[in-house]
């Protein structure tokens, strides 16, 4: 249903035919669904077992790193990171490379915990403290933290939506 909802909301027409990539794709529920909207997709994952199902059963091309994806040298029309950001080692690097990968007027979108949530921040709630750190995430990001990020990164354009997931 989520995946369905992320089509719906981040897809246009106009992106049918056209290549899009999602970062830690996991299952492929997202791109199965894209590609039945029309798209060309590509994933990136680094789960062995994941990726290898996505290229084989749902015939998704699926690739572990970054810099293998470079080596394709494909330009997207939309790169999605879903909670994906929070994993990255070298987040600047890495958002500099797929930046790089976007065509002109391409869009990269990133859906992320906000480390300041209602819930984390004022409530101090412990199920849930322990439901948010997860621990291979390695980065939080707020809004401010985001808009700084971007301003450093010089995307000339982006905008950040706060909502709970």
């Amino acid at each position: 249903a989520q995946s369905k909802s992320y089509v719906k909301n981040y897809l246009k027409i106009s992106d049918k035919k056209r290549n899009i990539l999602e970062i830690g794709c996991a299952h492929g529920s997202f791109l199965y669904e894209a590609k039945k909207f029309g798209c060309n997709v590509t994933g990136l994952e680094i789960n062995n077992f994941l990726r290898s199902n996505l290229n084989k059963h749902f015939g998704i091309k699926c690739l572990k790193t970054i810099s293998q994806l470079q080596k394709e040298k494909i330009k997207f029309k939309k790169i999605f990171l879903f909670y994906s950001i929070e994993y990255f080692f070298n987040f600047k690097e890495d958002l500099i490379s797929l930046q790089r990968m976007l065509e002109p007027m391409g869009e990269i979108i990133i859906i992320t915990p906000n480390k300041n949530d209602i819930f984390n921040s004022i409530y101090s709630n412990k199920a849930y403290e322990n439901f948010f750190y997860d621990i291979n995430s390695i980065n939080y990001f707020s809004p401010k933290s985001i808009n700084s990020l971007m301003k450093i990164l010089n995307f000339k354009k982006y905008k950040i939506i706060v909502k709970q997931g």
